[in-house]
């Protein structure tokens, strides 16, 4: 494990991608129970069912500087952990941008995966 500096340069998040079913074929005498249902999206046979999405993202954008070259690091699961959430809401990517933007980091390096230590930024959201 190496350690390498950088700047947080931008918080984030990255929304989930929407899981989504195409159902298609429907026979003209089934296609009322699909029309008729809020659920699904459609007509003519074709219909769209949207049962969910991925998880989210919480994205530290840090420049580093040992390797001139900008990444992203996952912080989701730590900083709600950490601060004892359920999900992420608006002020709180308002406080970490305010917080953190500009601060400078060791981001810590093992093979091609990347991490932040939570000492190294200001997640105390309350």
């Amino acid at each position: 494990m190496k350690l390498l500096r950088g700047r947080i340069v931008d918080v984030y998040t990255e929304d989930g991608i929407r899981m989504q079913e195409l159902i298609q074929g429907i026979p003209k005498y089934m296609q009322y129970k699909y029309e008729n249902n809020p659920k699904y999206g459609g007509w003519n046979g074709s219909y769209v069912y949207t049962y969910g999405t991925t998880p989210s993202s919480l994205i530290f954008k840090v420049f580093m500087f040992d390797l001139n070259k900008t990444i992203k690091v996952d912080m989701k699961d730590k900083i709600l952990m950490y601060n004892n959430m359920s999900r992420i809401s608006a002020k709180l990517i308002q406080y970490l941008l305010k917080h953190n933007k500009g601060k400078k980091i060791y981001v810590r390096v093992k093979k091609n995966s990347y991490s932040i230590g939570l000492d190294e930024i200001r997640i105390d959201y309350k």
